[in-house]
């Protein structure tokens, strides 16, 4: 008969070895998580921009006879400047957020949705910077 070494209730090599790497990928998944967390108001910026920068460029391609190219850049760089000026409220990128997406939706750009696009940048920009901001807010 065969000698087993394994003792009444240890485990064996290999249940080690899978909580072992269970507990990696839990750490990793926890870290990342926080990451995500503290650098939020980051990723929202990068996003929010990076969608703008898009808009931005489609646009150029059908623009209203009173809108120029340089309009629709200085929107753009007026809109990372208030990012990094903390002037934007969690009111206003859900606002551009929505409107880049319905921007978007058909893959075109005209000359009315760009109008909309220059006019609500312009709105966000000038506006004040938000007094009452919760913790889930853009800070």
């Amino acid at each position: 008969m065969p000698h087993l070494s394994n003792q009444k209730g240890a485990m064996s090599r290999g249940c080690v070895v899978a909580l072992i790497v269970f507990g990696i990928i839990f750490v990793l998944i926890v870290a990342s998580m926080l990451v995500c967390y503290i650098y939020r108001d980051d990723i929202f910026e990068l996003g929010i921009t990076k969608l703008a920068e898009t808009v931005a460029a489609e646009s150029k391609k059908e623009l209203p006879s009173d809108i120029t190219a340089e309009d629709v850049d200085k929107a753009v760089e007026d809109l990372k400047t208030a990012f990094k000026e903390k002037k934007i409220g969690s009111d206003d990128i859900t606002s551009l957020s929505l409107m880049f997406q319905e921007i978007m939706k058909d893959q075109v750009v005209d000359s009315s949705e760009t109008r909309q696009f220059v006019e609500e940048i312009t709105r966000v920009t000038r506006s004040e910077p938000p007094t009452d901001q919760t913790e889930e807010s853009y800070e």
